[in-house]
């Protein structure tokens, strides 16, 4: 288990009101400190890590972005962000400074997400106008020859449009294509948006069929169904840590900051504005251990059922992000009887932690 890139959530702030959007937006002010991401980069030089990603919120609306740049570039790493395209030209205009040549050359490529293969649906479900703001950032980066990836979070507004994605993507002439699962919130379920476990798997068999005929790369997001019931992910391998914009060290970049959940937090494994980078990663390897001992009780007593075997869904079960779905009891996905087991799991496990 190795680190091979550090994620950083910038800021929980987001200029855009998607309908399946899975982050708490009462804390929409805060981002982390340039300081503390600098202390972070420096530890993080000995485990020769070479790339740094960049999430949110939208992370170009830290207020301190182009700072945030200039100490990756000072650092020698790599960096890639994702974005929701909408402020885009301000932050090319900034990127592309020639007296700062670096914020161009060290950036490795930008990842946008595009969530209909149509201007009517995108913007539905990420506002109006956002549709053609994605199309002209992506001319930008293409003429510079900027790597560029799009994910779709396929739900029920475009479920029907799985392939004109794939026909999309390769006409803008992009270089990869990522599919992602909705990881049901309660607004997407109240704007009836949350595909049934069936349909999730219908899905996966149609983007299969597309890896295997369009040329451009084709892949889906983590969070699909696995048959390998003990399936280690990426944060279970500690491929890419996540430290969220409160400079705080997660279990996984997918279940941080869960609209919804536990006002405490049991994802988060420590705070590094007074932990070292160092005695995280023990606290985090400790964590991983722990999950993987309780799901081998699961199995043991047979308490794994069929949703388990999405690894993501089975997460935030387990870290209490989905304890609100027994007010959908009649939904496919909250029909699951070992929910609470997990989060109970967990708590007593993080409570022990903390004694300790």
């Amino acid at each position: 288990m190795s680190f091979y890139e550090m994620s950083f959530e910038l800021t929980n702030k987001c200029n855009l009101s998607c309908l399946h959007c899975l982050r708490d937006k009462t804390d929409m002010r805060s981002f982390i400190s340039v300081e503390l991401f600098d202390s972070i980069l420096k530890q993080a030089k000995a485990y020769n890590l070479k790339h740094i990603a960049f999430t949110g919120g939208e992370p170009t609306l830290h207020p301190h972005f182009a700072q945030i740049i200039d100490t990756v570039v000072q650092h020698g790493y790599t960096y890639h962000f994702v974005t929701n395209a909408w402020n885009f030209l301000s932050v090319w205009k900034m990127l592309n400074d020639p007296h700062f040549p670096g914020r161009i050359g060290k950036l490795s490529g930008v990842s946008i997400s595009l969530d209909g293969s149509n201007e009517k649906t995108h913007d539905y479900i990420r506002g109006k106008g956002s549709f053609k703001k994605i199309l002209q950032a992506i001319s930008i980066l293409k003429i510079k020859g900027i790597d560029i990836s799009v994910q779709i979070t396929v739900n029920k507004k475009n479920f029907n449009e799985i392939e004109q994605m794939a026909v999309l993507a390769s006409e803008l002439g992009l270089k990869r294509l990522f599919y992602a699962h909705l990881e049901p919130t309660t607004l997407a379920f109240e704007q009836d948006l949350v595909l049934s476990p069936g349909e999730y798997r219908e899905a996966e068999k149609r983007v299969e069929k597309l890896k295997n005929i369009m040329k451009i790369e084709i892949n889906f997001s983590l969070g699909h169904y696995e048959p390998l019931l003990f399936f280690q992910c990426r944060a279970l391998t500690m491929y890419s840590p996540n430290i969220d914009y409160k400079g705080r060290l997660s279990f996984c970049c997918q279940i941080s900051g869960y609209t919804g959940a536990h006002e405490e937090e049991l994802d988060v494994i420590a705070d590094l504005n007074t932990v070292s980078l160092y005695d995280a990663h023990k606290m985090w390897a400790d964590a991983i251990h722990k999950f993987n001992l309780d799901k081998i009780d699961l199995i043991k007593n047979k308490q794994i059922t069929e949703l388990d075997y999405f690894p993501c869904f089975y997460c935030s079960k387990y870290f209490g992000k989905i304890d609100w779905m027994e007010a959908y009891k009649n939904d496919p996905w909250a029909a699951d009887s070992i929910k609470t087991k997990h989060s109970h799991r967990i708590k007593k496990h993080t409570s022990e932690m903390k004694k300790g």
